[in-house]
């Protein structure tokens, strides 16, 4: 009988312990939940180089939007106005390395100098009709869900240059055509080498 009392009293010294230890006052500690960022590997990465003689490419990538739609809309912008910017550039640059390159007559001096102002024109008229989206993506970057939106245009070498000229001829613009367009080509080669050592 006394070993009987003895193994309760053990055990209800036992249960006592465990039952002071669970409702202690002691707060079990959770983390906080954090918002998790998701790796962002940017998409479309073979399509956003440049290839020589045949296309220059834009890269757009929008600023982290709410909105799924939003985020589209500005990476297509940005995309848009990386080419614009950079094509641009080559039109200009291959104007200046024609213009010194050449021995302009005196009575053809004004009209070849038009030659920057209708190519940047031109250029950035068949830009914008000729970009072509090859790279449209939207990633969500944030568990609260916000999108980044990603895109890649291209725009074919040919049809701008096609368009430049048809607008000098147009303008009866008094030009060596073909050291123009060599002059040109040089140039985008040079920036589609530039542009993709960097990457």
């Amino acid at each position: 009988m006394k070993k009987s009392f003895l193994k309760i009293a053990v055990m209800a010294m036992v249960a006592g312990i465990v039952a002071t230890g669970c409702g202690s006052s002691k707060k079990v500690e959770v983390a906080p939940s954090m918002t998790r960022r998701v790796a962002v590997q940017t998409p479309c990465y073979d399509f956003f180089m440049d290839k020589p003689g045949e296309y220059m490419a834009g890269l757009g990538i929008s600023s982290p939007k709410a909105d799924e739609r939003d985020a589209l809309l500005e990476a297509n912008r940005v995309a848009l106005a990386d080419i614009s910017t950079r094509y641009l550039g080559v039109i200009k640059n291959g104007t200046q390395s024609y213009l010194k390159d050449t021995t302009v007559p005196s009575g053809k001096k004004s009209s070849e100098n038009k030659l920057e102002g209708i190519a940047t024109t031109a250029g950035s008229k068949a830009i914008n009709e000729y970009a072509n989206r090859v790279c449209f993506q939207t990633m969500e970057v944030i568990d609260a869900g916000t999108f980044i939106g990603y895109t890649v245009v291209h725009v074919p070498v040919a049809k701008v240059n096609k368009e430049i000229a048809s607008a000098l001829e147009v303008a009866k613009v008094d030009y060596d055509a073909e050291k123009f367009q060599k002059w040109l080509q040089q140039e985008l080669d040079a920036q589609a080498a530039s542009q993709n050592a960097n990457q």
